[in-house]
Parts: structure tokens; sequence; C-alpha cells
């Protein structure tokens, strides 16, 4: 919740903020390895596919 929140507050002070995808990952002993390797798979692809559309959308905001 706190992550929401955060985004909501950026969002007011009009910091940019990218729109989609959001992402929210809650810690599993699971999901993540003890040196913070990302150990299950489903979680790795989001996280990749979530990388590239930030990577995508921080570009022009950069260059702004």
């Amino acid at each position: 919740m706190s992550q929401q929140h955060l985004r909501n507050i950026l969002v007011f002070l009009d910091v940019p903020t990218m729109p989609q995808p959001e992402a929210f990952i809650h810690y599993t002993p699971e999901r993540f390895h003890e040196d913070g390797t990302i150990i299950d798979a489903a979680t790795r692809d989001f996280l990749t596919g979530w990388m590239s559309a930030f990577t995508s959308w921080v570009r022009p905001v950069k260059e702004d």
C-alpha cells in the first residue's frame, strides 16, 4: 500500500511517473534468493518486460 500511496503523491506533485505497467512485487522467499537474484521465472519475465517498458518510457522524459 505504501508504494501506491507514494505513487499518488508523486502524481499530485506533477513528478513524471510511468502510467503502465505498474509493478507491485510482494517479497516471498520463493521469488528471490538471499543475494537478491530472481528465482521465480514468472517474476523474472514480468520484471524483464517492466524494465523494457520503463526504458522506452524514460528515454523521452530524460531528453526533456
